[in-house]
């Protein structure tokens, strides 16, 4: 199966958040491919470590992932793994001000993220 390319904006955008403090962590890059498999499970790890590999090969900006989610649950998936991956190891306030760059761009706040609304 091929990725589509929200779920490989969803895999960006975490990454790129994690990013944001200068260095993701081996902890961090776990915690996304955990959650990413547990909200789709037919993705295989060759597939996650190809999307991993060209975000480090990328340029692109934080912007240009978040633009190209699209649905709210999309939206959601994204924020919750980003925000729990960054988590992972401590969350840094440049990966704070990341997530909330996120949300404003998506006119969300996180309690609907948390509550799903």
């Amino acid at each position: 199966m091929s990725l589509l390319e929200s779920q490989r904006n969803i895999i960006k955008l975490a990454l790129f958040v994690c990013a944001t403090d200068g260095l993701i962590s081996d902890t961090e890059e776990e915690t996304i491919i955990k959650l990413f498999v547990k909200e789709f499970p037919s993705v295989t790890n060759d597939e996650l470590d190809r999307e991993i590999e060209e975000f480090y090969t990328s340029n692109k900006q934080l912007e240009f992932y978040a633009e190209r989610i699209k649905t709210k649950c999309d939206k959601t998936v994204a924020v919750h793994i980003s925000l729990e991956a960054a988590a992972s190891d401590g969350l840094d306030v440049r990966e704070n001000i990341a997530l909330k760059r996120v949300l404003n761009l998506w006119n969300m706040d996180l309690d609907e993220v948390n509550h799903g609304e």
